[in-house]
């Protein structure tokens, strides 16, 4: 049922995991009534044969690199931005949809949320194949490696590590990074040659996220970026957003409506961020956003709003 009724204005929410864009699309959908598509095209979700690509990482990241070589992937993505179904249902994570009500929304909403993370590495091939509005959510890389570490997954019942960062699979994909990385930020060979524990390891992947995104004047013009940290209680900042990406305000979103708990974090986790790292964790981290010249993230996890603005932003949320 939930294939019919194509959207004509569908947008995108995008981050690094963990950033918190399934609470924030959740939000945004509660307060405009669109239906989501939760991460639909997510190469480490998309039912393809990988053998063919060299490498762990590949299974991680959209970046234009993947997109560039595989016309199935990004034919199945160009369709996906422009306000369809995803083809295969086990693509398509539904939000809520065992609420009636939500049931109807995929049939009656005229917009659309989708919601997948590492847009950031696919982001001027977003530009270059598809008209859809996006929000790009920046946050703290601190924070970011943080909940990756140390936020519970819950399964059956139980309380683990969530699978996507055990020290196995950590050891194994990250640090995320392409050739074209290298030659932009050059400092990561540098960075590669030191001892990288699991910690640091998620910090350069975040960090590149964060860069890929905020590096290109043309894209700083084209879309909208959100300072997580500014979004945590305040009702009026998704105001701004709904209206950036061109989504009704069918309800006012209140202080309640933000401290909903939402599939992947609870109401008390919204602010706590790397208040969860351990000091020599936090240290790390720090170090490696120092050596990429990040200079707008503060050691005490605050952000510098001043600094980050002067890079040019056509419409910040901060």
């Amino acid at each position: 049922m939930w294939r019919l009724g194509k959207s004509e204005h569908p947008c995108f929410i995008s981050g690094s995991p963990r950033s918190g864009t399934t609470w924030i699309m959740e939000v945004l959908a509660r307060i405009s009534y669109a239906r989501v598509h939760w991460e639909p095209i997510n190469w480490y979700l998309y039912e393809l044969d990988h053998d063919r690509l060299s490498g762990d990482q590949n299974w991680m990241r959209p970046d234009a690199e993947i997109l560039a070589g595989d016309d199935d992937y990004a034919s199945e993505f160009r369709r996906t931005l422009s306000g369809s179904a995803p083809r295969r249902p086990a693509m398509a994570r539904i939000s809520e949809l065992s609420q009636f009500k939500n049931m109807m929304r995929l049939l009656t909403a005229g917009r659309t949320i989708i919601k997948f993370v590492y847009a950031q590495r696919a982001l001027r091939w977003l530009k270059n194949n598809s008209s859809a509005k996006g929000c790009i959510i920046l946050r703290h890389p601190s924070a970011v490696v943080a909940s990756q570490l140390h936020h519970p997954y819950h399964k059956a019942g139980h309380a683990n590590q969530h699978p996507e960062w055990t020290v196995e699979v950590i050891s194994r994909v990250h640090p995320i990074y392409s050739d074209e990385d290298l030659s932009k930020f050059p400092q990561i060979n540098d960075i590669l040659s030191w001892d990288l524990s699991p910690a640091r390891k998620l910090a350069v992947t975040a960090c590149l996220d964060l860069l890929s995104s905020i590096s290109d004047a043309e894209l700083r013009q084209s879309y909208t970026f959100a300072v997580y940290e500014s979004l945590v209680d305040n009702p009026n900042n998704f105001l701004k957003i709904a209206q950036a990406l061109g989504l009704p305000v069918v309800h006012q979103p209140t202080i309640e409506t933000l401290r909903q708990r939402s599939r992947t974090t609870s109401s008390s986790d919204k602010g706590s961020g790397a208040k969860r790292l351990e000091d020599t964790e936090r240290a790390e981290i720090q170090r490696i956003i120092d050596a990429f010249g990040i200079d707008f993230y503060q050691a005490d996890g605050s952000v510098n709003i001043q600094r980050l603005s002067e890079r040019g932003f056509s419409h910040l949320v901060a």
